[in-house]
């Protein structure tokens, strides 16, 4: 599967923001037996004052936490339907979209991601680690979920992240969700990346 990213590497590196554009490969659907969203048990049972924000073209919903706004990152000429930050601008959330052609499934699909986006590309990434693929559920949408470790190559430095990958698959498209934090990693950080995923819907 072949991406490339639309990014800058200063601005990358000051809020982990990174963009697939549209060269992403359309993809399909099979049937899955989806386990459920492996997420740290307990941190869904307490209440929490996300507020529902929607994208601008209608299509996708997530629940945003307290202080997130708007990215301020260019996504033009990306595939990017939605892109959000936290109010430190270390942490970000970005919604991709790719079609349905019918050629791999989610988990097949996301792992050619990595490949191509992170393997691919060792003149900006060192890849760390990379933990196996999970089969995932996000509502009741059939998914694929990667966490991965990455240090970024900048002008003058390096600058670790992780990076939680959701793949979920919707009729005749892929939604891809990008969350990214710095490294070290904030827990508080890490649960809101997890809270949005698990909140995560398709409009239409």
């Amino acid at each position: 599967m072949s991406a490339t990213f639309v990014h800058t590497p200063n601005r990358l590196a000051e809020g982990g923001r990174l963009c697939l554009n549209s060269m992403v490969r359309p993809m399909r659907m099979r049937v899955i037996l989806a386990l459920g969203l492996a997420l740290p048990a307990g941190f869904s049972a307490f209440a929490f004052d996300d507020k529902p924000v929607v994208s601008e073209d209608g299509s996708v919903a997530i629940d945003l936490p307290p202080g997130w706004r708007d990215s301020k990152q260019n996504m033009s000429g990306s595939s990017a339907v939605a892109g959000y930050e936290s109010s430190d601008r270390r942490t970000s959330m970005y919604i991709l979209k790719a079609d349905d052609s019918g050629t791999m499934d989610v988990a097949e699909n996301l792992e050619g991601m990595v490949r191509d986006m992170f393997e691919g590309q060792a003149e900006v990434f060192i890849v760390r680690k990379i933990d196996p693929t999970k089969r995932v559920t996000v509502g009741d949408l059939p998914g694929a979920y990667i966490r991965l470790e990455v240090d970024l190559k900048t002008d003058d430095r390096v600058v670790p992240f992780v990076y939680h990958l959701t793949a979920v698959g919707a009729k005749s498209s892929i939604y891809i969700l990008q969350g990214s934090l710095h490294k070290p990693v904030r827990e508080v950080r890490e649960q809101e990346i997890f809270r949005m995923i698990r909140s995560f819907r398709v409009r239409r």
